[in-house]
C-alpha cells in the first residue's frame, strides 16, 4: 500500500507509535457522543479549547482534544488511517499539493456538506477544485492566508538592524561575525535537519526567492540541479564546515531547534510567521529579542515566492460519523471573532487579513504579514488544469535521499560530493514522473509531461491558475 506519508515517515525516520491520547481512543469514540479532533497549531490552544467548551454547552457533545509536535502528528496521522482509527477532524501538518491530493484518492476524507452560498464571500471566492474542493464539493475551507515557512528570524541583540543580510554572502559573512564575537559560543545559524519535510518546503521556496522554482515551467522539467540550488546547498556546506551552524541540528526537530534559538544558541533561524506566537508564549510574554525579514537570496533584488492556491486546514475524517459537527467547528473558524483571536495568537495568517487592524499583534508578526503580501503568489498547479495529473502524483514514490537528507547526510560526513547527489536527486525524480505517467496512462488518463508546461509563467507575478 503506497501511502505518500509513509514516504515522508521513512524519510524521517519515526517510530510508529500514536501520541498521547491517540488512535484507540478515537475509534473507541467513533459512535459515542463525543467527537475526536487532533491537530497540531500549538499556538490554537486555549482559543480552540474556549471553542470546544462553548460547543458542548450547546450541543451536549464532548469533544476529545488532542495536541501533537507537527512531525508526531504526520506519525499520528498515518498510523490512525492504517488502523482505520483516524479521528473525526484534524489537521494537516503539511500544505502540500500533491499529498493532500493523494489522501483525497485514497480515502482519508468526506466532504462538509457545506454549500458556498453558506461562506463570507471572499473565503468563497478562495475555494479552489484540487485544493479544497474535490468534483465540486467542498472538503476543507481555509482559515488561513497566503504564508510561508521560510522567514529568516533573527536575535537584534546579536544582528543590527542595518546589517540584515540578504544575499548568501552577506548572510555567512553576519553568522561568521556573530560566531566569532561570541568567541564561539553563540552559533550563525540553527536548523530543524530531522524536521525533512519542512527542511524540503524550506529548500524549494528558497529556490522560488532564487529565481529558479524547482520545476522549470518553460520546459516542465525538474530542477533540483540548478545552478541556485548547488549555490544554496554550497553555502550551508561552508556554513557547517566552518561551525557556524549549531552542530545539534542534525538531530533537531523543529521544536527542539526554536527553543535552542530561543534560548539564544544561535543568532538566525529559518521559520514560518507562528514563531512569534510560539516563542511569546513558550517563553516571556514580553521577549522582544527577535525580529524577521525576507528570506534570503543569491543576490539582492526583488523575488517571489510561490504556493498553489490556498488550501484547507481541517478536515474530517471519511470515517467519522460526526461530519455534521465537525463541519460546523471548521465554520465558525472562518468567522470574525475567531480570525481575530487568530490573529492574536500570531499563528499563521488569518485568512482575513482585515482583522489585523482590530487585533493586538507583535509589530514582528506586522512585518511577516507584509512579507508575504508583497512577496508570495500562485504557482502555476498542473491539477487544476488537468486533474489527472494528481493521480501522477499519488502514483509517484518518494525518491531518497531528498533535498533534506543530501544536506543533512552531508553534515554527517556520509555525502562528500553535493553536485553529484543533486544531479542523481534530479535524474532520479524525473524517472519517477515518466514512469509515473506511464502507469497512469495505461490506466486510461489522459495525461503527459505537457501537463507541467506553462508557457505564460513569468517569474515575479502570481499565476492566475
Amino acid at each position: 500500500m503506497k501511502k505518500v506519508l509513509i514516504c515522508i515517515l521513512c524519510s524521517m525516520m519515526l517510530v510508529g507509535t500514536a501520541f498521547a491520547g491517540g488512535s484507540s481512543e478515537a475509534a473507541s469514540a467513533a459512535d459515542s457522543n463525543t467527537l475526536t479532533w487532533w491537530e497540531h497549531f500549538e499556538t490554537l490552544t486555549a482559543m480552540n479549547e474556549k471553542l470546544f467548551e462553548e460547543f458542548t454547552a450547546e450541543t451536549g457533545m464532548e469533544v476529545e482534544y488532542t495536541l501533537s509536535s507537527p512531525d508526531k502528528m504526520i506519525e499520528s496521522l498515518l498510523v490512525g488511517f492504517r488502523s482505520n482509527q483516524l479521528p473525526d477532524v484534524f489537521s494537516l501538518p503539511f500544505d502540500d499539493a500533491s499529498s493532500v491530493l493523494t489522501m483525497f484518492n485514497e480515502g482519508w476524507f468526506q466532504p462538509l456538506g457545506i454549500d458556498a452560498s453558506e461562506l463570507p464571500a471572499d473565503v468563497a471566492a478562495s475555494l479552489c477544485e484540487g485544493r479544497t474542493l474535490y468534483n465540486g464539493e467542498i472538503y476543507s475551507l481555509p482559515i488561513f492566508s497566503k504564508n510561508h515557512t521560510t522567514l529568516l528570524f533573527y536575535h537584534p541583540s546579536m544582528v543590527a538592524e542595518d546589517e540584515l543580510p540578504t544575499t548568501y554572502q552577506e548572510f555567512y559573512e553576519s553568522c561568521k561575525k556573530v560566531y566569532e564575537e561570541s568567541n564561539g559560543e553563540v552559533y550563525g545559524l540553527i536548523m530543524p535537519m530531522a524536521f525533512t519535510s519542512r527542511v524540503n518546503a524550506n529548500i524549494n521556496e528558497l529556490m522560488d526567492a532564487a529565481g529558479s522554482p524547482v520545476l522549470d515551467y518553460a520546459t516542465g522539467e525538474y530542477q533540483y540541479n540548478s545552478d541556485d540550488m548547488k549555490a544554496l546547498f554550497a553555502l550551508m556546506a561552508k556554513l557547517w564546515d566552518e561551525g557556524l551552524i549549531h552542530p545539534s541540528s542534525v538531530n533537531f526537530n523543529m521544536k527542539q531547534a526554536r527553543e535552542r534559538w530561543a534560548a539564544g544558541e544561535a543568532a538566525y533561524m529559518i521559520d514560518g510567521i507562528w514563531n512569534v506566537g510560539i516563542t511569546k508564549m513558550n517563553f516571556d510574554p514580553e521577549l522582544a529579542d527577535f525580529g524577521v525579514t525576507d528570506p534570503i537570496r543569491p543576490e539582492e533584488g526583488d523575488y517571489m515566492i510561490y504556493d498553489p492556491p490556498q488550501g484547507g486546514t481541517y478536515y474530517v475524517a471519511a470515517s467519522s460519523n460526526h461530519v455534521s459537527e465537525g463541519a460546523s467547528l471548521i465554520k465558525e473558524m472562518i468567522e470574525e471573532d475567531y480570525q481575530i483571536g487568530l490573529a492574536n495568537v500570531m499563528d499563521q495568517p488569518p485568512a482575513d487579513l482585515s482583522v489585523l487592524a482590530k487585533a493586538d499583534v507583535d509589530p514582528s508578526y506586522i512585518k511577516g504579514c507584509e512579507i508575504f503580501s508583497a512577496t508570495m503568489g500562485y504557482e502555476p498547479y498542473p491539477a487544476l488544469r488537468n486533474p489527472d495529473t494528481s493521480r501522477v502524483m499519488s502514483a509517484m514514490r518518494t525518491v531518497t535521499p531528498t533535498p533534506c537528507d543530501i544536506l543533512n547526510g552531508y553534515f554527517a560526513g556520509a555525502i562528500k560530493d553535493l553536485d553529484a547527489a543533486l544531479d542523481d536527486y534530479n535524474q532520479k525524480m524525473t524517472e519517477e514522473r515518466n514512469l509515473a505517467i506511464e502507469k497512469v496512462q495505461a490506466e486510461g488518463y489522459d495525461v503527459s509531461v505537457d501537463d507541467w508546461k506553462f508557457d505564460d509563467f513569468v517569474y515575479g507575478e502570481s499565476y492566475a491558475n
